[in-house]
């Protein structure tokens, strides 16, 4: 079972993932757009998922096994944007340069400013979003969320973010 949320600066946000993979199958329970003047940093978008999810998971994050994050696309969009920092000899690197395109930073920040607990263990992983992956990562946790960092654009501000909760039922007479 799962249900999941999306969640961009840009409208139609769920339109472009209409036919994506478990455990983002189907219609999003909510879809939104962040209003003009929201700061476009991932733990914006990234915290926005988890107000939206915590109904869902029961009103506290610390029954949650695993929050499993894919920033492939977002990593890869900072990485350019350093380069071309780098490249540009008129411009001045600047530490958040570099420091932005940690993606566990955004994490960080959003689980810290979480009220209702945090999940048990979190594992950001630099690639793209990969269902198989993601499913054997989620074996045996009885309650897991699944973020995916998602481009439309050339920018890591271009991000769209979705994030599903997978719940499993226990384990008895499953013959597991």
């Amino acid at each position: 079972m799962s249900a999941w949320v999306a969640v961009s600066p840009q409208p139609g946000v769920a339109h472009r993932f209409a036919s994506a993979e478990h455990p983002f199958a189907g219609a999003p329970l909510a879809s939104e757009t962040l209003p003009e003047g929201t700061r476009r940093v991932p733990e914006t978008a990234v915290r926005r998922c988890l107000d939206l999810l915590a109904p869902v998971v029961g009103g506290s994050f610390d029954t949650v096994d695993l929050l499993l994050m894919f920033s492939g696309a977002f990593a890869t969009a900072f990485v350019r944007r350093l380069i071309d920092v780098v490249d540009d000899e008129t411009v001045r690197v600047r530490p958040t340069d570099s420091t932005g395109m940690e993606t566990s930073e955004s994490v960080r920040a959003a689980l810290a400013a979480l009220e209702n607990g945090r999940p048990r263990s979190s594992l950001v992983l630099a690639s793209s979003f990969d269902a198989g992956l993601a499913a054997s990562l989620l074996e045996g946790c009885r309650s897991a969320l699944v973020v995916r960092f998602e481009l439309y654009g050339p920018r890591p501000e271009d991000c769209d973010l979705l994030a599903a909760h997978v719940a499993r039922p226990s384990s008895e007479g499953s013959g597991a």
